[in-house]
């Protein structure tokens, strides 16, 4: 989004449907689960399936806070919570909605040659940044990539995932030479390829504003228990 570009953005309230869980004598169904395909109530846990999954259509829930801290987050400023406005917005979700608006200050973009170097990274809808310190001995690198890789792996969306690995000035042949051993000893103990329930990426040293185009489409940094603190320092933005 250009500088000065307005966010307004409406979303289904959470918040309804756990307090509807809690005290469903209040809860007004015919109200806020419109939309039949998604409601199968059995018992008051269904209001929260409800609004969780809606049939396939959810994956994520909001309240009023948690939305602001997500704009936040993204980049935005200004960001709070706005009336709904009926020259935008659909009548039929007024109810159990929450609505928002934010300002993106912000003059970044990306140039046609910075989307084409990010295409060879190999991204996803979801992706996370690891620093590992390559300086450690060999077998405790490996054993912090097959866990964080593991648990990637199993994730239930990891179709949707790339684990981005920063190489430093690591070879990039000893740095496949990790992920191999590892993949391996994950096959071998747990019947899990890698190769087919993750992507992987790997990121030797870059310049600054290739850096800053890359790290604007991390969804977040896997924190280790030895990190590259060098590289991270002169990442401010890399949180």
């Amino acid at each position: 989004m250009k500088k000065g570009g307005i966010f307004r953005v409406c979303v289904p309230n959470s918040r309804i449907y756990i307090e509807a869980y809690l005290n469903p004598e209040n809860f007004d169904s015919e109200r806020y689960c419109q939309y039949k395909p998604a409601y199968d109530y059995k018992s008051p846990i269904d209001y929260i399936n409800y609004i969780a999954y809606m049939a396939g259509h959810h994956y994520h829930m909001f309240d009023e806070s948690n939305l602001i801290c997500v704009f936040s987050q993204a980049g935005f400023d200004h960001v709070k919570l706005r009336d709904f406005d009926p020259s935008i917005d659909l009548e039929s979700r007024r109810d159990g909605s929450i609505y928002a608006i934010a300002e993106k200050t912000s003059s970044f973009c990306l140039s046609s040659q910075e989307i084409s170097n990010l295409s060879s990274f190999n991204l996803s809808q979801i992706n996370y940044i690891i620093f590992p310190d390559w300086n450690q001995p060999e077998e405790q690198i490996s054993l912090q990539l097959q866990q964080i890789i593991k648990a990637l792996a199993n994730h239930p969306e990891n179709e949707k995932i790339t684990l981005v690995i920063y190489t430093s000035q690591l070879d990039r042949e000893d740095a496949e030479m990790f992920l191999s051993s590892g993949a391996m000893n994950l096959f071998m103990e747990n019947d899990l390829d890698i190769n087919d329930n993750l992507n992987i990426s790997l990121v030797p040293e870059l310049p600054a504003w290739q850096w800053q185009s890359l790290l604007e489409q991390i969804y977040g940094r896997i924190v280790l228990n030895n990190e590259d603190e060098v590289a991270l320092k002169s990442l401010p933005n890399c949180k």
